[in-house]
């Protein structure tokens, strides 16, 4: 057997063996050690002398399957170099751990995250949901000097392997430059700059508000574009799911995909334990158009691994603005009128209301998702400014609410958004797949006489996006699948 493809299976069992632990420990069945499974992978990947040997082989092999596998192994390597050191992946897991446990509280009650999240965006009391904003900062102050050191560690490793920092190592893996990251942010928040702006000042002009806080907008964003539970109870969460696959020719009972509720730290979770053959989703519900949102998203992921033909496991895995976006292409179809009118059963009225006003939802999503990615680009490139000063400013530069610290009040503590530190140069995915669900959507349409309910939509999402898994990089298959490359001008026509 060729040395790749002993890698090749060795990683495929790894990955069995720690995303089902990682699957265990959200369920809290077993507190397992994670810092085991990070440390077999370091020896693995770092041994002396393989990313030569790989290098050697990618330089020399022709066949473009095999020097596709080369090329992956390769990144997957240099990134390792950074992830894999002790210093990182020991601290990562410890604040893993932290996340996990971690309890919220407002006023001495503990709350699970799912209702911390609806207290945002439904509680009328503007104090509690100040408290609820804040309840993470505790976790934020055990972890905020260490989260720091870390970002030089990160950075002192990125510099070894040649990159400026690890912002930048991050981007070039995935075929992107800051700059040109940047660029996409300032195209979309000059986009939106007048319609967002315009909301803010209707919101304080509403209800009589001088200053709107970042405890606020969560809040007026939902009270503005969320439609009224009644439609979507979370007692047809997984059934309306279930139907819409049924819609597309496919029963949910042929796909290797479980769907547990559990409380865990983000709104929902997709595990690949072994792909195809075993996909599992952890989400932990309420009422709310939001919340199957989220279970769509999860199944996008999941009915992506689960439709993956494709033998190796290096071609199996997938870059996070592709994975992103084939998740955020189903929470897209929630948004087709025909979707709304036949499994949700909304009438005409409250449609097209929610179509209306949906677009602020977007914005401030995007402007917030742009608002945490260039917080981590700057804190990359410049560790040791204050950086909850750095978070405060751009949160008013992006969300354009008042600084909390300029206003005599206890602001978030930056590394109270975890996120950032237990997935590291992440969050930017999420703005790249908005990108690709409505440039996509925007080609279906196109393409075929309906989207909701048409079989050939699915198989042109099998076909043109999952099966082949990451035999073709991510943005040729963007381009190959919607006949032109990626770009914001289809994502900004949505918001107008």
């Amino acid at each position: 057997m060729k040395r790749i493809d002993q890698l090749d299976k060795w990683l495929e069992k790894h990955n069995e063996k720690q995303s089902m632990c990682l699957y265990e420990k959200y369920l809290k069945i077993k507190d397992w050690d994670m810092n085991i499974f990070d440390k077999k992978i370091s020896e693995m990947l770092l041994e002396s002398g393989l990313l030569k040997w790989v290098e050697n082989l990618l330089s020399q092999i022709e066949d473009p399957i095999e020097q596709r596998r080369c090329e992956i192994l390769r990144n997957m390597i240099i990134r390792a170099k950074v992830i894999y050191d002790e210093r990182v992946y020991k601290f990562t897991n410890n604040v893993q751990d932290e996340v996990i446990k971690f309890k919220p509280e407002i006023d001495g009650q503990m709350l699970d995250r799912s209702t911390l999240r609806e207290i945002l965006r439904k509680e009328k009391n503007r104090e509690i949901r100040k408290k609820a904003y804040l309840a993470d900062n505790p976790l934020g102050k055990r972890i905020e000097a260490k989260g720091k050191e870390l970002i030089n560690v990160r950075n002192e490793l990125s510099r070894k392997v040649g990159f400026e920092d690890f912002s930048s190592l991050s981007l070039s893996l995935l075929g992107l430059s800051k700059e040109s990251l940047l660029q996409i942010f300032e195209q979309i928040k000059n986009a939106t700059e007048n319609t967002y702006r315009n909301f803010i000042e209707q919101c304080k002009a509403d209800h009589g508000l001088q200053d709107i806080m970042p405890w606020d907008i969560v809040y007026f964003v939902d009270r503005y574009s969320t439609p009224p539970q009644q439609y979507f109870p979370k007692a047809r969460l997984i059934t309306s799911l279930q139907k819409t696959l049924n819609s597309f020719g496919k029963k949910f009972e042929d796909l290797n995909i479980k769907i547990k509720y559990a409380d865990i730290p983000y709104g929902g979770l997709c595990f690949g334990i072994r792909i195809p053959d075993d996909i599992r989703i952890l989400i932990n519900p309420m009422d709310g158009y939001n919340w199957y949102e989220t279970i769509f998203h999860e199944f996008g992921h999941a009915i992506h691994s689960a439709s993956i033909t494709v033998r190796s496991y290096l071609l199996k895995t997938s870059e996070g603005p592709f994975s992103e976006g084939m998740a955020e292409i189903w929470s897209g179809f929630l948004l087709y009128p025909e979707w709304l009118e036949e499994f949700a059963q909304m009438p005409t009225n409250e449609i097209e209301r929610l179509i209306k006003s949906c677009k602020i939802k977007k914005i401030y999503g995007l402007r917030n998702l742009i608002k945490q990615s260039v917080f981590e680009i700057r804190a990359h490139e410049n560790p040791e400014q204050d950086l909850n000063k750095l978070w405060d400013n751009l949160t008013k530069e992006y969300l354009l609410t008042s600084c909390a610290a300029s206003c005599g009040s206890e602001g978030a503590i930056w590394s109270s958004s975890y996120f950032i530190l237990t997935y590291p140069m992440y969050i930017q995915n999420y703005l790249l797949a908005a990108m690709i669900r409505e440039q996509t959507h925007a080609f279906m349409r196109r393409q075929f006489s309906k989207v909701i309910g048409d079989p050939q939509v699915l198989d042109f999402l099998i076909d043109h996006y999952y099966s082949e898994g990451r035999l073709v990089p991510w943005t040729h298959k963007i381009e190959k699948a919607t006949q032109k490359p990626l770009e914001t001008d289809t994502l900004i026509q949505s918001l107008q």
